[in-house]
């Protein structure tokens, strides 16, 4: 059953389709997709990362338990549950959860539940909005005391539906609290623009009182001197702020509230803003007049971003990007709808306005948005699913013109110099930088999202690197001679970093562009061939090599610390591993050059692909030369200087003459 509104399964899209996103700078575009974190939930509503470095995520389920994702798995035990407390049924359960920025500490956190129907009126459904603090000891921080509940606030429900629930403690140190208009349709008695009812509000309290009260009504809040109106109250004219969340970067508040029967909203309230605002319903539905039919919005604050029913019916509000792992989706609001399955990510347009692109048409029930400690965004599935908002380059692999493709690149070892031909453009950029005894190296070291010219001089072990994003030149002497370059981003900030492996010892040392440090790991040796790549899909490269006698793999899962071994391949065989599925990891793949034989082994489904393409002189070029998401096949044939390029969108194989036996491909 919806949880927020009621929905048509006939808006339900079957079909998961690829959409272009526009990034920062509106000139080019990047392909998301969901990555599959964690399955076996029920009814997850809230997703919650608490404010203690663990790198935990807490899951909130309808009905009434709080589980935990410890990075890898999912905890058997639950951290909480309040299941005898609460009734799920409709839009009623378990909804909200937020933890304190002293939580580390303090070990309190703050849940928002409905409770039982009141017994001595079996007939009429009567119950409320409890908001209750809980305590959880150091020694069990995986555990919470059920025990230890503290009623905080209570708010009767009239109906059962548009109950809120969301919970966010603001910059401020407040806890802000989403309160739907109380429900029925249409919000009958107008509870939303009534000042002296709670419902159909953003409240906001201090939950650190001084005296023996459960919170305290901070005395900068909007309406403390008003005559007759709830102090407690932050915001109104609110019909279901489902979800709400803070901007970690601006602390402006968004808001995603819950239509009536046409028009789904996101609100929008600057970090600068002493509260106040009033967001329209029921005078008006978005953008809309809705009762009166004819209305003005004159003293009203109007939504962001709005869509009609034709395309979804109950808003989820998210958060905007601001991880490490994505430079490209920087600021960006991501938000869907549970009865489509749409997911939107918009950006400011300038003027206090926004701009809105379809994503994803997903095939799930969006009921919820979370983001870790470290900014990355997740979503829920009412259907038992949580995902992670991945891009699915997760390194530029040599894109140098930020349109999401790869180019086509050559370097010319006795003069240094480089030749991009630009997928944007078709047209060549030369570029000189390097010379005899460097090797050109690709990856995006300043972590603006396009590829930086960039080599590695063995001899002394110096790096020289041209960011793209100023111009200027970085040197850095690190490595020497027998140290082979496998630059990647090992620390998951999105920047490539300097690394190296000795193949004598098997020894790796990766510079952290993170934090500047070295780490060292002994990983592979002699027969050794280091490979690239995110095996795992947790956004860091992975240490990982190759045995070409054997043909084993051997790859050092970041996201566990655990090796995986398998066999793929042999000692005629190139690794050339790469996400040819689109799954957001990195696929075993190898090339036989003799026969031009191409063997991919997919992450998504463990099966092999073989394909024909190459042969006796072609070299293996990967890159996502269509922008798609996946790996293409491509080989570059130095005698004649020809690509062969087979794009995994079409299936169709193209071919540019771009080089000469003299040029080396940057792959």
């Amino acid at each position: 059953m919806a949880l927020f509104c009621q929905c048509s399964t006939s808006l339900r899209r079957a079909a998961l389709l690829l959409i272009l996103l526009p990034a920062a700078s509106g000139s080019y575009a990047q392909p998301v997709i969901l990555q599959p974190v964690v399955s076996g939930l029920s009814s997850p509503t809230s997703i919650v990362a608490p404010p203690d470095g663990s790198g935990r995520l807490f899951v909130v389920q309808q009905g009434g338990q709080i589980l935990v994702f410890n990075g890898t798995s999912l905890l058997a035990t639950p951290f909480l549950d309040v299941s005898g407390l609460t009734l799920n049924s409709g839009e009623r359960g378990l909804l909200g959860l937020a933890f304190p920025a002293d939580f580390a500490t303090s070990g309190y956190f703050y849940v928002d539940y409905t409770d039982r129907d009141d017994p001595a009126f079996p007939n009429e459904h009567r119950f409320n909005t409890r908001i209750a603090r809980y305590h959880v000891n150091s020694a069990t921080p995986n555990v919470a005391d059920p025990a230890t509940g503290t009623i905080l606030l209570t708010i009767a429900q009239p109906y059962e539906n548009h109950n809120g629930g969301q919970l966010q403690f603001g910059a401020d140190g407040f806890l802000y609290i989403g309160m739907g208009d109380g429900g029925s349709g249409g919000d009958p008695e107008n509870r939303a623009q009534n000042l002296t009812t709670l419902l159909g509000k953003i409240l906001r309290i201090d939950v650190n009182p001084a005296g023996p009260a459960p919170y305290a009504v901070p005395p900068s809040n909007p309406f403390v001197s008003t005559a007759g109106a709830r102090g407690e109250i932050w915001a109104y004219g609110v019909r279901n702020p489902w979800r709400f969340s803070f901007d970690r970067v601006t602390h402006d508040l968004l808001i995603g509230d819950v239509g009536q029967g046409a028009v789904e909203e996101v609100d929008f309230q600057p970090a600068a803003s002493a509260g106040g605002q009033n967001y329209g319903w029921r005078i008006m539905e978005g953008n809309q007049c809705f009762n009166p039919a004819s209305c003005s919005s004159a003293g009203l604050t109007m939504p962001i971003l709005t869509y009609t029913h034709s395309v979804g019916c109950s808003i989820s509000g998210g958060y905007r990007y601001r991880g490490r792992r994505f430079p490209q989706l920087t600021g960006m609001y991501f938000y869907g709808d549970y009865c489509s399955g749409l997911l939107w990510g918009a950006r400011p347009a300038g003027g206090g306005t926004w701009s809105s692109t379809q994503l994803l048409d997903t095939a799930y029930n969006i009921s919820t948005f979370g983001e870790d400690q470290n900014g990355e965004v997740y979503l829920g599935h009412y259907g038992g699913a949580m995902y992670r908002i991945i891009l699915t380059e997760v390194d530029p692999m040599g894109d140098y013109d930020a349109d999401i493709k790869s180019d086509l690149v050559l370097y010319h070892p006795p003069s240094g110099l480089w030749y991009i031909r630009r997928s944007t453009t078709g047209a060549t950029t030369t570029v000189s930088f390097g010379g005899p005894d460097y090797q050109p190296q690709r990856g995006d070291f300043d972590g603006d999202g396009l590829a930086d010219p960039a080599v590695y001089h063995a001899a002394s072990g110096l790096w020289y690197v041209r960011q793209s994003s100023t111009g200027t030149t970085v040197s850095l002497g690190f490595g020497g001679p027998g140290y082979v370059p496998v630059p990647g981003d090992y620390d998951g900030d999105g920047k490539t970093d300097m690394a190296l492996y000795h193949q004598p010892s098997g020894l790796w040392f990766i510079r952290q562009s993170s934090t500047g440090t070295t780490v060292s790991l002994a990983f592979g040796g002699p027969g050794f061939t280091a490979v690239r790549g995110d095996f795992d899909g947790d956004g860091k490269t992975d240490v990982a090599v190759y045995h070409g006698a054997t043909g084993l793999w051997y790859v050092r899962q970041s996201s566990t610390g655990t090796t995986f071994t398998l066999g793929f391949g042999g000692s005629a065989y190139a690794p050339v591993p790469g996400d040819y599925d689109k799954d957001g990891k990195t696929d075993l793949a190898v090339y036989h050059a003799g026969s031009g034989l191409w063997y991919v082994r997919q992450s998504s489904t463990g099966s092999t692909v073989a394909s024909g393409f190459g042969g006796t002189g072609f070299a293996p070029v990967r890159g996502d030369y269509d922008g798609d998401g996946k790996t293409d096949l491509a080989v570059y044939h130095a005698a004649s200087g020809f690509w062969a390029i087979r794009p995994s969108s079409t299936g169709t194989t193209y071919s540019v003459p771009f080089g000469t036996s003299a040029l080396v491909p940057v792959d």
